[in-house]
This record gives C-alpha cells, structure tokens and sequence, in this order.
C-alpha cells in the first residue's frame, strides 16, 4: 500500500516536470486526463452592409428614398437655347404653364443644378430644366425684333432703352441668336461699312459687330426709328441713333453677349 502511494507521487511529480519543459500535451494526456475545451468564447462572423458591420444571423431592411437637392440662389438673366416648357415643379411629370421661345431671357432666381426657379418677361414664375439655360452675363444687350428695341443691362439691371432698325425683313433678317461683340476699339470706334448695294461705303462712328459682319452701330442717314421701319430695314445691322449707340459702346466691350430674338 505504501509502495502505491509512493509511486503515484512519482508519476505526478514527473508530469509536473514535463509540463514545465515543454512537453507534448498528448504525453501530458497519457498521464492525466485532459479537461473539456469550452466553445462559449467563439467569435461571431461579420458581414459589411452598406458600410455598417451587423451580425450575420440579423436581416436590415432597406429602403430607397428619393434624394432632392437644395436650391441656392443665383439672381441673374439667363436665356433659353431651346423653346422651353414652363413647368409648375421640378420635374418633367408635373403641369406646363407657359412657354418661353428660343434666344428669349428669363430671370433666374434659385437653383439646384438640375432645374431653375424662374421668371419669364410676362412674370409667370415656374421651374425650367438647367439643360436649356445658359448665363447671360451681369451686362448684356438685348435687341427684340419684335419691337424693334433694344434693352441694355448693366449688373443685371436695365440700363438703357432705345429704339432700332434691324436688318429689312424676308431679305437681310438680323439673325436670331446670342453672341460676344468682339471688336471693341475705344481709340478709333468708328469704321467704314460696305456693301453689295454701297461700294462707296457709309461711315459709322460707332461699331460694335458680333455675329460675323453684323454690329450694332449708329446710322446718321436713318431718320425714321419707328416700329415698322425695318420692313425696309438695314443689311442686317442694328441701326441707332448716335446718342443711343454712343450711350451703349461706353458700357459694352468685348465679350458683352448681345441677345437678339422675337
């Protein structure tokens, strides 16, 4: 009995030693009994969902929301490229309410990007698609055949109105469009102009061409100015009196949009 007992302490001294010299666990094992492995502590797998680490085992519903973008404002005269629709919201599915021709100006007053808060000539307020806008300048002229008057805009505020002759109609029309001046000489503004019908040429003083040999320009042999002029209108020009040219080549230069339309 004694012997047993002294051998028993024999083994467990001798176990203790190998455990301490780094023995393998299964010669530990064949002397004592290894204990259960606990599974309690695993780890939890994750997966990524829309940039947020949620379990697995946990189903997030998803929803889709419409996004809408802030307006800010912009406050400025801008002209349409295109004959636009009006419309009375943001989108392409809500009521038309007017109609704006093409090359015509409508005060733009906020935008998102997408669309324009707008003001027509004819104060309907409304929504345009940013598409069939472009800037117009904080100085600009605009010339309406229509009317035969011209408007000029200077920080985006009407400066100056006077009446014109444009180009004689069904022959010479003045076109229809938007373009820079782009000769602005202030020491020698004037220029001799000829024509098929004028070889001699006629003599402005004031000559601010914009869309190829068409200017505005002053005409001293015009005397008549009436709305209905025109119909024996200029080659294509925009006929002035010369206080009325001379007014707007001291507040244009090159680059100034000039916007003619009906």
């Amino acid at each position: 009995m004694k012997k047993s007992k002294k051998m028993l302490t024999v083994l467990f001294s001798i176990s203790l030693l190998l455990v301490s010299a780094g023995c393998s666990k299964n010669i530990v094992s064949n002397i004592i009994p290894e204990a259960p492995i606990s599974t309690s502590n695993e780890q939890t797998e994750y997966e990524a969902f829309d940039g947020v680490d949620v379990q697995s085992s946990i189903t997030v519903p998803t929803t889709t929301e419409p996004t809408t973008k802030a307006y800010h404002d912009v406050d400025k005269y801008m002209y349409t490229t295109e004959t636009v629709n009006i419309r009375e919201e943001d989108n392409t599915d809500c009521e038309v309410i007017d109609k704006v021709s093409q090359f015509n100006k409508v005060k733009a007053v906020e935008t998102n990007g997408d669309w324009y808060s707008v003001i027509t000539d004819d104060n309907v307020e409304g929504y345009v698609s940013a598409k069939y806008l472009k800037d117009l300048g904080d100085t600009f002229v605009e010339v309406d055949i229509s009317d035969q008057t011209l408007y000029l805009y200077v920080d985006d505020k009407m400066d100056h109105e006077a009446p014109v002759v444009t180009g004689k109609k069904g022959v010479h029309d003045t076109r229809l469009g938007c373009n820079p001046i782009y000769l602005h000489n202030e020491e020698k503004p004037g220029k001799l102009l000829k024509g098929e019908d004028y070889e001699d040429g006629v003599w402005v003083d004031r000559w601010m061409p914009f869309d190829g040999g068409i200017g505005l320009h002053d005409a001293s042999w015009r005397s008549d100015f009436s709305s209905d002029a025109y119909l024996n209108g200029s080659h294509g020009c925009v006929n002035m009196r010369f206080e009325d040219a001379d007014y707007v080549f001291d507040r244009v230069d090159v680059g100034t949009n000039v916007l003619v339309h009906k």
